[in-house]
């Protein structure tokens, strides 16, 4: 009876490292992926932002562009916290991911035309939770402060 104590406790022992090591390599790659979506929002924001509110329509445009500027073009109070004013402030003072790897990490849909901000999304990998919501909640704001389209609603199929 003893040995099975014994066994029993080395089992949940290795179990509870094993866990605990996963766990942080989902971390690890969580803040990854949030800096490479927090990356791509900038950029694009930036893009936009020289370009007198068009965005990007294609992975190359914004990787000509590049990862932005520091800061983004505001009248006083343009923003209101709606979305970040500086590249620090986005990326939470990390420094900004490769395009690249972005793009490999993160799906991107591109609008019809350049009126229309990207939809980002993370390519099955984990992020930080909101995040997605938040950059594109970014891109969404810089669409209305140039006036641009509200987008329609995804078509639904009637019932078969």
């Amino acid at each position: 009876m003893r040995a099975f104590f014994v066994f029993f406790g080395i089992s949940v022992v290795v179990a509870a490292v094993w866990g605990w090591n996963v766990v942080q390599g989902v971390r690890v790659v969580a803040a990854r992926t949030d800096t490479q979506m927090r990356t791509l929002a900038w950029a694009a924001m930036a893009y936009a932002d020289a370009n007198d509110g068009l965005f990007p329509t294609s992975n190359e445009a914004l990787k000509s562009f590049g990862v932005g500027p520091d800061t983004i073009r505001l009248a006083p109070g343009e923003s209101d916290g709606r979305w970040p004013t500086t590249r620090a402030i986005a990326l939470k003072d990390a420094p900004p991911a490769e395009l690249d790897a972005s793009f490999r990490a993160v799906v991107v849909s591109w609008g019809p035309d350049p009126t229309i901000p990207p939809y980002l999304k993370p390519d099955g990998l984990p992020t930080l939770i909101g995040t997605n919501e938040e950059v594109n909640g970014w891109l969404d704001a810089m669409r209305k402060r140039q006036g641009g389209p509200t987008p329609a609603p995804p078509a639904v199929k009637p019932p078969a």
